[in-house]
């Protein structure tokens, strides 16, 4: 017995391509699955560092500011809490309340695109691989409604992947099909599941 499942809105084949797809199948040949071995680059440092232009100690929180040529401010706070780790916060304000009305849905769902699209040519699954072994935890980044945001955890030897991923997603971001797919399926299920939570509910009769 031959079971077939297909959606609904498709061509059910007739009996004789069901019967040569299934005695004919041993004739195909399958080439092995070959992974991705991960080369390609993910930044290059830039060939002049931007300059320092002033430098200044923030009162009451033991924090110094680093104002850079090109307008960035870098304010940096040393603790004792754990000798290696860096909690990284990189934003500007604007977000949301920049985007013309008719752009908004685009732009709320675009860090999500971004982020299952991968960077540098590789896909999200990649892209994984490449960083494993690399400590970088609570890896972000977003469009809120009145400011934009990376963050990320690391320590001294992976601070500079983190710093290029910054650069990469927000200079050179990548939107691929793959991506976009990944996107639609994650809406389609959480579509699906409302409702299921009692909060949905609640937020559902009080709107």
């Amino acid at each position: 017995m031959l079971l077939v499942l297909m959606d609904e809105d498709e061509e059910i084949p007739d009996e004789a391509d069901l019967s040569a797809l299934w005695t004919g199948w041993g004739n195909k040949s399958l080439s092995a699955y070959t992974e991705s071995t991960g080369s390609a680059v993910l930044g290059t440092r830039p060939e002049r560092k931007a300059d320092v232009v002033s430098v200044r100690a923030v009162d009451g929180v033991d924090a110094t500011e680093y104002e850079l040529e090109n307008g960035a401010r870098i304010l940096a706070k040393k603790t004792d809490f754990d000798t290696d780790s860096i909690q990284c916060l990189a934003y500007s304000t604007g977000g949301l309340s920049l985007i013309a009305d008719a752009d908004i849905p685009s732009a709320v769902m675009a860090s999500s695109y971004a982020y299952y699209s991968g960077i540098a040519g590789l896909s999200a699954a990649e892209l994984g691989k490449k960083l494993s072994g690399k400590q970088i935890g609570d890896w972000d980044f977003d469009i809120q409604d009145t400011y934009e945001y990376f963050s990320a955890t690391t320590n001294r030897r992976d601070l500079e992947t983190v710093f290029q991923l910054f650069s990469l997603y927000f200079a050179e971001p990548q939107f691929t099909e793959d991506g976009w797919n990944t996107v639609m399926a994650n809406v389609d299920q959480a579509a699906m599941s409302h409702g299921a939570d009692p909060h949905d509910a609640l937020a559902d009769a009080l709107n």
